[in-house]
């Protein structure tokens, strides 16, 4: 899966799978999660550089998806 860098405090890439549409998230501490089952069109949003990553995520991504820390 390709990671894009994101300028961002709390998020350093996010990766988007087509295949899955498993979109995963890379935080600055190191820790990864996928969430599942996720439009790519979430994905186009946070890395088009319009708007904050951590709020879009913590709006439109968690707890509207199941996700699974991966590392």
């Amino acid at each position: 899966m390709k990671r894009v860098p994101v300028d961002s405090s709390a998020v350093r890439t996010v990766g988007y799978d087509d295949q899955s549409s498993v979109l995963e998230i890379v935080f600055t501490d190191g820790a990864c999660y996928e969430y599942r089952s996720v439009p790519r069109q979430h994905f186009e949003t946070m890395t088009d550089g319009s708007t904050s990553v951590g709020r879009y995520l913590a709006r439109k991504i968690k707890g509207h998806y199941r996700y699974r820390q991966i590392r």
